[in-house]
């Protein structure tokens, strides 16, 4: 029995084998080209997600410039035909705040110590920065413009120093202003105003908070970072603390040391990394958002392979579900098949084989077996016909037998015959020829007994 069903186990492992490696390697393959494909994929979506915050980005910035440069043509214009008063200038901004976009939260206008006379020095308005002229116009919540009158430390702030020392626009990080008693974050926008001769005679800034800039409100994993062109992290849509941050110091994480001069340069960047504590892998990429000039920002996108996004993780789990379950069937079917089709067959056969053995050649092979088109059927017939041979030769023994045992019995009478009637002296002469007979048929007798002893052994059709 055991080595019936070591068999079965041969013949399942040398069928099944070779099945579950292929469909292994089928399995490996279609999952390598499955993650390739949905990773390409999953990257150009997220690629265009980048392009639509940074096309946002860019067309917030693009408003915000010509605002500016709006004030700051008008202003020339209007100080170059030697435009003096400080009241035109006064409704010449409140007529621009009035038309400050949604992400605009105050504009401001400080003119040069010596642009202006400052014969105002005891004015209200202008008392606090020494009669010089400066003006800061601020959004309220309900989009009420109000005049604030600038402090001393309102002319303090390193981004006027900046622009007025580069002579170019010039963009802050993100920094926490006093607004209304309270601290905002936002970014300045300065821009240098000249008078004819080239010199410098003022800067208007604009103060713009990210409130208003529609990021992904689902980001599904998403991690989305702005960085100005120093690398300062100025926004993160899931963490604050990283605000401040350097993208360069991150390099470590990202593998990649020219990163921000890379950005810096327009171009736009893939790259891959792995997070020790959530134990994942992470793609990110990088777009840069053109301020001005040669200033560059630039966003990004960081994901999870573990998040939804990246579907290839159900679809191969799917997949490797349906192997497993494939396997697992094809272990439980074909060791099933293989003994009802095969070694139930064999062992009837085996048992037919052990009747020849004892004897019995009086059973018919299965019509089932004999009707076979393969090589049990070969088997079966080629067995069924050695039955029949066994049969036949056996029959044929027998009836020779039964004849030897007649003639051999005739011989002993006929010996006996002769021995009662014949003279002593023919008994004499035919001794040596009747003891011979006899000793032959005595032979005879024996040998038809074995062959008989023989024949009873095996069972016969009927």
């Amino acid at each position: 029995m055991n080595d019936k069903v070591s068999l079965n186990i041969k013949i399942s492992l040398f069928i099944i084998i070779p099945i579950i490696t292929i469909i292994l390697i089928f399995g490996i393959i279609n999952t390598i080209h499955t993650y390739n494909i949905t990773k390409q994929m999953s990257l150009f979506t997220i690629s265009q997600m980048a392009q639509k915050e940074v096309f946002e980005i860019e067309s917030i910035i693009d408003v915000e410039l010509n605002y500016l440069s709006n004030i700051k043509y008008t202003v020339e214009n209007m100080y170059n035909y030697n435009i003096r008063e400080r009241e035109v200038y006064e409704d010449l901004m409140k007529r621009f705040a009035d038309e400050m976009s949604t992400n605009a939260v105050s504009v401001s206008l400080i003119f040069s110590s010596n642009a202006i006379d400052s014969m105002y020095i005891n004015n209200p308005l202008y008392k606090n920065i020494d009669g010089r002229f400066g003006i800061y116009l601020l959004k309220d919540t309900n989009n009420n413009v109000h005049r604030i009158n600038m402090e001393e430390s309102d002319l303090q702030y390193s981004y006027l120093d900046t622009t007025i020392k580069s002579k170019e626009p010039h963009i802050t990080s993100l920094n926490y202003y006093p607004v209304q008693g309270k601290y905002r974050p936002m970014y300045t926008y300065s821009i240098p105003i000249f008078s004819k001769d080239n010199e410098i005679i003022a800067v208007s800034s604009l103060n713009l908070s990210l409130d208003n800039i529609m990021f992904y409100d689902d980001t599904n994993g998403f991690t989305i970072s702005l960085f100005n062109e120093k690398g300062n992290i100025i926004y993160c849509t899931t963490d604050k603390y990283r605000i401040g941050e350097n993208i360069t110091n991150s390099s470590d994480i990202y593998g990649y040391n020219d990163l921000l001069e890379t950005v810096c340069s327009n171009n736009t960047i893939f790259k891959e990394s792995y997070n020790k504590q959530t134990s994942s892998k992470y793609f990110h990429i990088f777009k840069p958002i053109h301020m001005f000039d040669d200033v560059y920002w630039a966003i990004e996108l960081a994901v999870s392979s573990k998040a939804e996004f990246f579907g290839n993780n159900k679809i191969i789990i799917m997949m490797w579900t349906i192997i497993a379950t494939i396997i697992i069937l094809i272990v439980i079917i074909v060791p099933s098949i293989i003994n009802k089709r095969v070694l139930s067959v064999m062992n009837d056969l085996n048992d037919n084989i052990t009747k020849i053995k004892e004897g019995d050649i009086s059973w018919n092979v299965s019509e089932d077996y004999l009707k076979l088109n393969d090589e049990i059927g070969d088997m079966s017939r080629g067995i069924n016909n050695t039955v029949e041979y066994l049969n036949d030769l056996v029959t044929a023994v027998k009836g020779k037998v039964d004849k030897i045992s007649e003639n051999s019995n005739d011989i002993s009478e006929f010996v006996d015959k002769i021995n009662d009637k014949e003279s002593k002296t023919i008994k004499n002469q035919n001794y040596q020829f009747v003891n011979q007979v006899t000793e032959t048929s005595k032979s005879l007798l024996e040998e038809s007994k074995e062959l008989q002893k023989i024949i009873e052994y095996f069972k016969l059709r009927e």
